[in-house]
């Protein structure tokens, strides 16, 4: 059985014992390194796509939904606790012109089999990012693949078709 079919099963009946391990990759061509941080408090090693085996730092992470607005579009919010700054010293690489976004990438493992992810991998881009004092934030949304740029509003009036029928 795959991993995702063990998720479906763990989301319908919540076996004593199993759980989701949630787990965030961050990374720029820019950093020094990918970093791979997990919610657990002790980490853990866990193969991600292609097999490959990273070892995720454990970190106290809050994610939350920033909005729900109606155009579909969600974002996130990453707070880690980050008592070095070392996101702060990452985010120094980084040339203000650079145009390059901050990826973000949400995997999820089963408690019972780090071979693989049960999902994603799911990834987003940095919005925007702040460090304060032993604290790096970061809102990240999807990737904007089809963002207008024309300054055109799509309504119903302009543009009927976009209603159902």
């Amino acid at each position: 059985m795959s991993a995702q079919d063990d998720l479906k099963i763990l989301l319908a009946t919540y076996p004593v014992g199993e759980y989701l391990i949630d787990t965030l990759e961050i990374s720029h061509s820019l950093f020094s390194q990918p970093y791979y941080l997990t919610r657990e408090s002790v980490g853990l090693s866990a193969s991600i796509e292609g097999g490959v085996l990273k070892n995720f730092t454990g970190a106290n992470i809050e994610i939350t939904l920033n909005s729900t607005k109606s155009d579909l579009d969600q974002n996130f919010s990453f707070t880690i606790q980050d008592l070095e700054n070392i996101f702060d010293d990452e985010l120094d690489l980084i040339p203000l012109e650079d145009t390059e976004d901050i990826l973000l990438t949400y995997r999820g493992f089963l408690s019972t089999d780090l071979s693989e992810p049960a999902q994603g991998p799911i990834v987003l881009q940095a919005i925007g990012a702040s460090q304060d004092k032993g604290v790096f934030t970061v809102t990240a949304g999807a990737p904007q693949l089809n963002w207008n740029k024309t300054g055109v509003i799509y309504n119903y009036d302009s543009f009927p078709p976009l209603r159902a029928v």
